[in-house]
């Protein structure tokens, strides 16, 4: 379990007369501890019938702030989405009704920083049926990355100036979708599973067993590329309780990772498209 210094404790530290060097380390460890992320909530009993983009800390996950009000604009969803340098990239369904399937409507971005909202145009897969579940940016080919589902997962690269997905390769597993620091592409598919992606190919390489299930594509993950450790929020059907779970994921040492339960995300709440911004973007 990680230790982090509490607002109580630095308090007591600046109260004894400790050096300034000691206080901006202290000062950091607090700031590394009380780190923003993003996402999109489908529901979230906070929110009181409402839904959409969320900011929620890393220390007080449970707690989330509604940024953007999507409901008020119909009753459409997010599923996939995610951040470029302080910019979240939407893919929104409409739904019509229980007997019809979801239709893909335009690609907006939220601005992080400002509020604002863009659209981009329709999101286009090629295929009415195929939806997607999860997208990445990869810093390292600066390029989107989005994986979705019909008749098995597929990788997309997305244009995030036009919305058109380009279809890289199939994948016999995979609901979520998660760029590394390093530039590599992992997912977890329903059986939790984390593999790491062949984009050339599709072959999946078996990376660590979660112990957990029955996610579906009520998942989303985001590296941090502060301290390199994978986040990952999903309403697991075999954990304890139906809500999201945050679940910290150390990959530093292949011979030994480890998975840490972070907390509940919301109050009976799914929550997608996670975004972590860079330490030093907030």
């Amino acid at each position: 379990m990680r230790k982090f210094l509490r607002p109580f404790v630095l308090g007591v530290m600046l109260a004894t007369g400790m050096t300034a060097g000691l206080r901006a380390v202290a000062a950091s460890a607090l700031d590394q501890v009380h780190r923003p992320f993003y996402g999109y909530f489908l529901n979230n009993s906070a929110f009181d019938r409402q839904w959409g983009v969320a900011r929620q800390y890393f220390d007080t996950c449970y707690d989330s702030e509604l940024l953007f009000d999507h409901s008020a604009e119909g009753t459409y969803g997010v599923y996939a989405g995610a951040g470029i340098d302080g910019i979240l990239y939407l893919c929104p369904y409409l739904y019509i009704s229980s007997l019809e399937a979801p239709k893909a409507q335009e690609m907006f971005s939220y601005n992080t920083y400002n509020g604002r909202v863009t659209k981009i145009g329709m999101w286009n897969t090629g295929v009415e049926e195929m939806k997607p579940t999860d997208m990445t940016y990869d810093y390292v080919s600066k390029k989107l990355y989005a994986i979705g589902y019909e008749y098995g997962s597929k990788l997309f690269e997305v244009n995030p100036e036009t919305g058109l997905f380009t279809h890289l390769c199939d994948l016999q597993d995979g609901a979520t979708l998660a760029a590394s620091p390093a530039g590599e592409l992992y997912t977890i598919g329903n059986t939790g599973i984390l593999y790491r992606i062949n984009r050339q190919t599709g072959v999946l390489t078996q990376v660590f067993d979660t112990g957990l299930s029955g996610m579906m594509s009520l998942q989303t993950m985001e590296f941090d590329r502060g301290n390199g450790k994978l986040y990952w929020a999903s309403n697991c059907h075999s954990n304890d309780t139906y809500d999201v779970q945050l679940q910290e994921i150390d990959l530093s040492d292949p011979n030994n990772i480890t998975m840490t339960q972070l907390g509940p995300i919301g109050i009976n709440a799914t929550f997608m498209s996670m975004y972590i911004p860079a330490a030093s973007s907030f």
